[in-house]
Formats: C-alpha cells, sequence, structure tokens
C-alpha cells in the first residue's frame, strides 16, 4: 500500500496537468490571441484612414497652389511661382511642390527627403505609409499654362500611428 502511494506521488510529480491548469492555460492563449487581432485590425483601420488622410492633403494642396497661381499670381511668372510655392513649401508639411509647364520642364518647385520622425526605423518600415501625389491644372483663361505636382510628407502620420498603436497596446495590457 505505501508502495502505491508513493507511485502515485511521483506520477503527480511528472508534469502530469490538471484540468483547472488546462483551462486556464486556455482561456489566456484566447485573451491574448483577440487581443492581438484587435490591435491589428485597429492598427490596419488607422493606417488606412492615415493614408487617405495624406491623399486628401496633397490634392488640396494642389489644388489650391494651381488656383493660386492660375488667378491671383500669374503662373507664366516664374519668380512670382517660386515665391508662391516656397511660401507654401516652408510649412513643412510637403515632401514637394513642382510646378511644370506644358512640355514638362520644371517652371517652379522644392524638394526636401523623408525628414527624420520621431519613431523608431522598424515602426517606419513596418506602417509603410504610401506618397500620394496630388496634382492640379494650372490654366490662364482657356489655355493651360501647366501642372503642380504636390506629394504630402507623411511624417507627422507616422508620428499620429505611432501614438495611437502604444496606446491601443498600453491599454491592452
Amino acid at each position: 500500500m505505501a508502495r502505491t502511494q508513493n507511485d502515485r506521488q511521483i506520477s503527480r510529480q511528472q508534469g502530469v496537468i490538471t484540468l483547472r491548469s488546462l483551462l486556464l492555460l486556455f482561456t489566456g492563449g484566447m485573451l491574448l490571441l483577440v487581443l492581438v487581432a484587435a490591435a491589428s485590425v485597429s492598427f490596419d483601420r488607422f493606417r488606412d484612414y492615415m493614408s487617405g488622410q495624406l491623399q486628401g492633403h496633397a490634392r488640396d494642396g494642389a489644388t489650391a497652389i494651381g488656383l493660386s497661381l492660375s488667378n491671383a499670381i500669374d503662373g507664366r511668372d516664374p519668380v512670382a511661382s517660386s515665391s508662391l510655392i516656397d511660401a507654401v513649401f516652408d510649412s513643412g508639411r510637403y515632401l514637394s511642390v513642382v510646378y511644370v509647364n506644358n512640355q514638362g520642364e520644371e517652371v517652379a518647385g522644392r524638394e526636401t527627403s523623408l525628414r527624420e520622425v520621431d519613431v523608431p526605423g522598424w515602426f517606419v518600415a513596418l506602417a509603410d505609409l504610401p506618397l500620394p501625389v496630388g496634382e492640379a491644372e494650372v490654366v490662364r483663361g482657356w489655355s493651360r499654362l501647366g501642372k503642380v505636382r504636390v506629394v504630402s510628407h507623411p511624417g507627422r502620420a507616422y508620428e499620429d500611428l505611432w501614438v495611437v498603436t502604444v496606446r491601443i497596446v498600453a491599454g491592452s495590457a
């Protein structure tokens, strides 16, 4: 009889998992899976939202600059065109603002590279926001003078996406 009790104690010590432990492990795993899935869906939705905002920003910027070059400023004057583009570009919200004539020659424009953003590099690679291009015609009366191309700077979008992602992960923990 003493021997059977020792055998039972040995079998317990060899890692037999109880039903309660198994249920707790399964429940915890399912909860973790649901939290990861929810965070992933939230990240994708907000990323798509930010992409749409960048596209709208580029399109609106191109339209505003195109109208200004068409009406307020004579789009044929490269100095006035350059002054307007410089003023818009200095806000830091654009990677590129270029005004080209009908022959495809650049009349005026400014460009910069993607500046350092205050988020980790791996996150920028993971989010990989597109660089949308907005275009608008520059016309004077019935004649077409050229086209304005605007590329929005995604730095602010990356920063907002990073903050939301950190908050989602922190809220899930």
